[in-house]
Parts: structure tokens; C-alpha cells; sequence
């Protein structure tokens, strides 16, 4: 027995999650991919949504995001010492760049900045990845063919010191 689930949409897959999974409305937190997310921006309308925050998050954050019952955090990173208190939290985080304090880069920020307000899916059980369901009726791209080389003119975000978080065309 089984199920096959499809949706068209866009996918961000993360460096680093915890919690589960979870869907609810996305909502913006933070002006830009370089700013930490900080607890006052953590207020009661953010209670049920899945909340996106720039660069960084302190503890501080994740108490008050727990105390405001968010259902998601997404953060460009996390401090590695705050990796134990995230896996105890009643919610998933993902972390898209990595662990220490890396601006999240700017293609997922624009991403999930041009989503807010729609409901998107988190989850954290096999990698972390958000899906973000289209909102009308799109064609499905080609899946690439197995053997797909990159080719010049493909966008590339680097995973790896020393330009860790980067996004480039490849040449």
C-alpha cells in the first residue's frame, strides 16, 4: 500500500532542521537576509504562522517564539550551542545557510519574502526543506535528465567555506 503525493510549487531545501514538520502562513520578520531576527519582532500576530528571520536568531528568539506559539522558524543560521535548546522546541526550525552567523542568502530571502502571507509546508524529518505550493495552476517543469552536467549560465548557491552562502552563475 502507498500514496503519491504532487504539488507544483517551489522548493528551499536547508543545511540544518529540527522539530518535525508543519504548515501554516508564512510571515516576514525581519527587512532583509543580513539582519538577526530579533524577539521583539516576535509579537501576537505572529502567533500560528511560520515566522522568517534574516541572519541570526538568540536564544531570546526562540523562547519568545515558543511563548507566541509560532508554528515554524526559518533562519539563515543558528549558534551551534543553540542546536540542543531548537530540537526541544514544539515546532520545526530550519536553518538554510548553516550553523554560526551567515546572512541568508539573497534568492531564498527574495523567495520567501515574495511568498509571505501564503500557507507553506515545513519539515525536517529526512532533510529540512520548505514547500511553498503555487497559488494558480502552473505546468509542471521537466525533470532533469539523471546525467545533467552544470552548464554555463546555471545559478549555483555555494554550500562550502570559504563562500559559504554565496549565489553565482556558472561560466
Amino acid at each position: 500500500y502507498g500514496a503519491v503525493l504532487e504539488t507544483v510549487g517551489k522548493l528551499i531545501q536547508g543545511v540544518w532542521g529540527t522539530g518535525g514538520e508543519t504548515f501554516g502562513v508564512l510571515k516576514v520578520v525581519t527587512e532583509a537576509p543580513h539582519q538577526p531576527l530579533k524577539a521583539e519582532s516576535i509579537e501576537a500576530s505572529c502567533h500560528g504562522a511560520i515566522i522568517v528571520g534574516g541572519s541570526s536568531v538568540s536564544e531570546e528568539v526562540l523562547r519568545q517564539a515558543e511563548e507566541v506559539q509560532v508554528r515554524g522558524l526559518i533562519s539563515g543560521s543558528l549558534a551551534a550551542d543553540l542546536r540542543e535548546l531548537a530540537s526541544t522546541l514544539p515546532f520545526p526550525v530550519i536553518v538554510t545557510e548553516g550553523l554560526g552567523e551567515i546572512p541568508m542568502a539573497v534568492p531564498i530571502f527574495a523567495l520567501l519574502r515574495a511568498s509571505e502571507g501564503q500557507e507553506v509546508s515545513m519539515c525536517t524529518q529526512t532533510r529540512p526543506e520548505i514547500i511553498i505550493p503555487s497559488q494558480r495552476e502552473e505546468a509542471p517543469l521537466p525533470e532533469p535528465a539523471p546525467d545533467t552536467a552544470l552548464r554555463p549560465g546555471a545559478q549555483v548557491r555555494i554550500t562550502r567555506q570559504p563562500y559559504l552562502g554565496m549565489v553565482g552563475q556558472v561560466v
